[in-house]
């Protein structure tokens, strides 16, 4: 009886054996099959654009042309820096409004500013606009840079100007502490101001293709 028992599991052993090298197979060709799976799926780093802010104080509109203008240009956010105290705006004001601003600079005034809508933290890249008064940067942008933590942020700059760029630039970057420094641009405009840039759309298109080229547009 043991013998014909034993006989049984002999003559079962290659169906058995079969068996398991069906299922190893299986296992394997499956196993297989997802690391071919995780081969072929690409690991992709989305990075996307960086987030931009363009942000600008502007009395006759000059600045305010450029920055519409790059806004339009990134797909950036547009932010006008306004002052509590309203500078007088009329062209046949001009010279009231070259004496407070020698005041201010020679001062060093930091004009009050009207709440913004904007969170800085948000973005990567901020660029900043400004006229260009007695050499400098209009005070109301000065009072913007100080207000608020632009460590860690790339920050780009652009002034315009009737009657030579002074030093705008390199302040705006002073009042910067611990931000990475971007592509900038002095950009001239007719005097008095109407509105008719002096400075060449070649060299305009560049500095534009240098900050989508920054953001990850290009």
């Amino acid at each position: 009886m043991f013998k014909n028992h034993f006989k049984e599991i002999l003559l079962k052993l290659p169906k058995i054996a079969l068996s398991i090298a069906l299922a190893a197979l299986c296992l394997a060709g499956c196993d297989s099959g997802k690391e071919q799976k995780n081969a072929i799926a690409p690991t992709e780093s989305k990075t996307g654009e960086k987030k931009v802010l363009v942000a600008y104080f502007s009395i006759y509109g000059n600045t305010q042309k450029i920055a519409e203008r790059v806004q339009q240009e990134l797909g950036a956010d547009l932010l006008r820096i306004e002052t509590v105290k309203e500078y007088p705006n009329n062209p046949e004001r001009y010279k009231e409004l070259t004496e407070i601003g020698k005041e201010e600079v020679d001062n060093e005034i930091l004009p009050e500013l009207k709440p913004i809508d904007k969170n800085l933290k948000e973005y990567d890249v901020v660029i900043v606009g400004t006229p260009t008064w007695w050499s400098t940067a209009a005070p109301a942008v000065m009072s913007f840079l100080k207000s608020f933590n632009l460590s860690g942020k790339t920050m780009c700059f652009f002034a315009t100007h009737g009657s030579g760029p002074g030093s705008v630039i390199t302040d705006m970057q002073k009042a910067c502490n611990g931000a990475n420094p971007g592509p900038s641009l002095e950009i001239e405009f007719a005097f008095p101001a109407n509105g008719q840039v002096l400075t060449s759309e070649d060299t305009i298109n560049a500095w534009i293709n240098e900050l989508k080229t920054l953001i990850g547009k290009n």
